[in-house]
């Protein structure tokens, strides 16, 4: 979204001035002067309120005054850009859409009449998943992203790992795979041998293994359908290629309950 060209210009303080300068062009000289005695007054509150209050409590009233004059004439070409975004309400928009996908790390439209967020989200969950972190918790090994969200956890018991992995509403949606190799690596190194991977599938909010399996089982039989829920391909990518299947069915037919054991073959 070309934002007047902003966001392609590399000196955005210059582009801005230029702009303002050219909107300025338009003015009476009443409206002018008032312009700029605004624009000034704004500079000059940026600049001299956090100096003259840090520098007199640090360093004494006549270090902050002096630091002040200088930050205020610094300020002069720093605020521009503020006032002129403060006063274009479009480009508002786009900058509050933007951090709005910045720290939120859902899939959801923030605000339809933007694609911002969109940009806030890709820079924003990268730098998450790359903050993200899988630690020891009680016996229990914890992943959570950036944000110390969880997005999921493993344990072992009598060398078979069980999983627990929810990365929905965390910047490692999407990103299930990175969570169980995680799980898997930290669990490997730090517990002991894992011989066996347990899928154990209720139906509710973490019911996508079971409905995979219902939705397969009929045509491909129990240990085909079990392979391919998405646990299943995470097990068969680690070697766990070989499943033995247990399931309850309810009086349509359909499974409430699947316990599946991956195996190395």
């Amino acid at each position: 979204m070309d934002l007047d060209g902003l966001e392609a210009d590399p000196f955005q303080m210059h582009h801005s001035r230029r702009l303002i300068d050219e909107r300025r062009a338009t003015m009476t000289p009443e409206q002018l002067e008032q312009d700029k005695a605004l624009e000034k007054k704004i500079a000059l509150g940026a600049a001299a309120t956090p100096i003259l209050i840090g520098g007199a409590v640090i360093a004494g009233p006549t270090t902050a005054v002096l630091a002040t004059t200088t930050a205020v004439k610094v300020g002069r070409f720093v605020v521009p850009p503020l006032v002129w975004v403060a006063r274009n309400p479009q480009v508002l928009n786009e900058a509050g859409s933007f951090v709005m996908g910045l720290l939120n790390p859902g899939p959801e439209d923030l605000n339809p009449g933007s694609n911002s967020d969109e940009l806030g989200r890709m820079i924003g969950n990268p730098l998450r998943r790359a903050f993200s972190k899988v630690f020891d918790a009680d016996g229990f090994a914890k992943v959570t992203d950036g944000l110390g969200n969880e997005a999921g956890r493993g344990w072992l018991s009598q060398g078979e790992l069980n999983l627990v992995i929810k990365t929905k509403g965390t910047s490692l949606e999407g990103h299930g795979a990175q969570v169980f190799d995680e799980i898997f690596d930290f669990v490997s190194k730090n517990y002991d041998e894992i011989t066996s991977i347990r899928g154990t599938w209720r139906a509710g909010s973490m019911g996508d293994n079971l409905a995979t399996f219902n939705k397969l089982v009929k045509e491909v039989g129990m240990e085909q359908a079990a392979l391919q829920t998405y646990t299943g391909k995470m097990a068969s990518r680690a070697g766990f290629n070989k499943v033995t299947v247990t399931g309850v069915k309810n009086s349509d037919g359909d499974y409430i309950s699947v316990d599946a054991i991956f195996k190395k073959e």
